[in-house]
């Protein structure tokens, strides 16, 4: 049972690091600071920003994406090391849970890291911000944010 639980927890790890495209011919999605950039360049330009804020939030489009870079880079070797702990583990007669936590806390801390440093990209993308576009800000993302769906 304890065999089966490691097995379906590595194939679980791996297709969540690893997401598999759906076909050839399907264009791949856009990059996740593609996504965000995307996403601030929209809300740059309903919100009517001086030239200043302008510069200021092209600068923070810039270290998003560089973190996003670095980000994808540590997460492709972190799915290799956390692959090598489940495969090594699950080859010995007796599996130590401290050894796959441990591999799999740093990685989760890793994604706790990025969150917290887009939270603070958000925070400086909205002191730019007037208190007129603050509130253009918050309606804009009412129309935006997915719609919870209904409860059954």
């Amino acid at each position: 049972m304890l065999k089966k639980l490691v097995v379906s927890g590595v194939i679980l790890s791996v297709l969540a690091l690893f997401p598999v495209t759906q076909g050839c011919a399907k264009k791949a999605p856009p990059k996740s600071e593609d996504k965000i950039g995307m996403l601030i360049d929209r809300l740059s330009a309903s919100l009517s920003l001086s030239s200043g804020q302008k510069t200021a939030v092209e600068t923070l489009k810039k270290e998003i994406k560089e973190k996003n870079e670095e980000s994808r880079i540590a997460r492709k070797d972190e799915g290799r090391q956390i692959d090598e702990a489940f495969k090594a583990e699950i080859m010995k007669e007796k599996i130590d849970p401290a050894k796959l936590n441990k591999v799999l806390d740093a990685a989760s801390e890793k994604r706790e890291e990025l969150r917290r440093f887009m939270v603070q990209e958000l925070a400086k993308f909205h002191a730019l911000l007037t208190a007129e576009q603050k509130q253009k800000l918050a309606g804009l993302m009412k129309e935006i944010a997915p719609q919870p769906a209904p409860p059954r």
